[in-house]
């Protein structure tokens, strides 16, 4: 598992519009349930320093 400061950096590499591209997907999940486990994916996308246009586009 990456560190919370790793990811952050990995975060902040990204330009701003693909930051919101990972906020407003993980917003639009309605239960807690579904927003962990979008959250822990998007993790592992994120670790590998990929877009979510890049793996899903």
């Amino acid at each position: 598992m990456i560190a919370t400061t790793e990811l952050a950096a990995v975060f902040q590499k990204f330009y701003p519009c693909k930051q919101y591209e990972f906020l407003a997907y993980l917003e639009t999940a309605k239960r807690d349930e579904i927003k962990r486990s979008s959250i822990e994916k998007r993790i592992r996308i994120l670790s590998e320093n990929i877009s979510l246009n890049d793996k899903y586009g």
